[in-house]
């Protein structure tokens, strides 16, 4: 049987899962210093940042995530009100190259924010050398570094981040095979791009990685107008196509080795229930958008992905129901796939 994915995970990354009402509740809003759609837009700007320190200091893109996971689970502890996000922003991306193994000079980092104290609307490929002597220059380098310290206690030094960019990829990569290489390239891509739209909102806090990743992919296949892929079956169903195959096979052709394959859910270790509020929750995300082509075009997504969620869960439920009138032998109830 194809095994789950799985990453390494610390022991206590449950503490970081909150729920909608916990995170309403956060320092920030608590305190009264701002409201829940503020604290959101804080945010958003904060992981903003994040994408153009990316490109100025050009690092993969798990650098990102990682440094957009720390900020949401940075402001269930500490309040705006006390930490700048444009400053924690700086301090979480230097935190999460070293983490990420890309280490990158805080001289540089801290000239994107002299940069902005200056010129608040500075752009990454106009920005010139550290300018290390400058009075200015060290009062920033300073909070940077005493950002970094507030950040590593608030996160009691749990560092290890599961990204569900990983998971999707890997995923569509081992779903879509063979003469399906494109599709699930295709899928992958677009799955990778709703991901990132996604870090702006506090979802990592909600949902786990393998949520988002299958929340990710069926939006990709919602937008893509494809069907997600089909359930392979039983592992006594794969035994029996596989003995057809072999006995359909011309003589002395040697027949493959038999090799069961896990569909997607099964590969991500999820139910088809829990899919639809992570989707929604992503899709939703568009709605906040300035763009009114952005909001539009998720509207007419929308409807698609609540058909893709309906036929999951309409398959899932039939299935659901002829194994209760025939229930399985021992072998066959090792199901690959739910």
């Amino acid at each position: 049987m194809s095994p789950a994915l799985r990453l390494p995970a610390s022991s206590t990354e449950e503490q970081w899962l909150y729920t909608r009402e916990e995170i309403a509740n956060s320092p920030s809003t608590r305190l009264g210093s701002m409201t829940v759609q503020e604290e959101l837009y804080n945010r958003a700007r904060a992981i903003k940042r994040l994408w153009i320190l990316r490109t100025y200091q050009s690092v993969h893109q798990p650098v990102v995530s990682t440094a957009a996971t720390f900020i949401h689970r940075f402001y269930m502890r500490e309040s705006f009100k006390e930490y700048d996000p444009v400053i924690a922003s700086v301090a979480a991306f230097f935190l999460a190259c070293k983490v990420e193994e890309e280490p990158r000079s805080i001289k540089h980092l801290v000239q994107y924010l002299f940069e902005l104290s200056k010129n608040s609307n500075a752009r990454a490929d106009r920005i010139g050398p550290p300018q290390s002597d400058a009075p200015k220059f060290q009062e920033l380098r300073g909070k940077v570094l005493a950002y970094e310290e507030a950040m590593l206690r608030a996160l009691c030094y749990d560092l290890t981040i599961r990204n569900p960019h990983w998971y999707a990829v890997s995923a569509a990569q081992q779903v879509w095979t063979a003469a399906e290489t494109e599709t699930g390239t295709r899928v992958a891509q677009a799955a990778w791009a709703f991901l990132n739209d996604a870090l702006a909102l506090p979802l990592c806090l909600i949902y786990r990685p393998q949520l988002l990743a299958g929340a990710s992919i069926l939006l990709a296949c919602a937008q893509l107008d494809l069907a997600l892929p089909p359930s392979p079956g039983s592992l006594a169903e794969q035994k029996a196509l596989h003995e057809i195959a072999i006995q359909e096979a011309e003589e002395g052709e040697e027949p493959p080795p038999f090799v069961p394959k896990a569909g997607l859910l099964g590969l991500l270790e999820i139910r088809p229930e829990e899919l639809r509020e992570p989707s929604m929750a992503m899709l939703g995300g568009y709605t906040m958008a300035r763009d009114p082509f952005v909001v539009d075009e998720s509207n007419t997504l929308s409807n698609k992905v609540a058909a893709v969620l309906a036929e999951l869960e309409r398959g899932h439920s039939t299935l659901k129901a002829a194994k209760a009138s025939n229930p399985p032998s021992t072998e066959s109830a090792m199901a690959v796939d739910p």
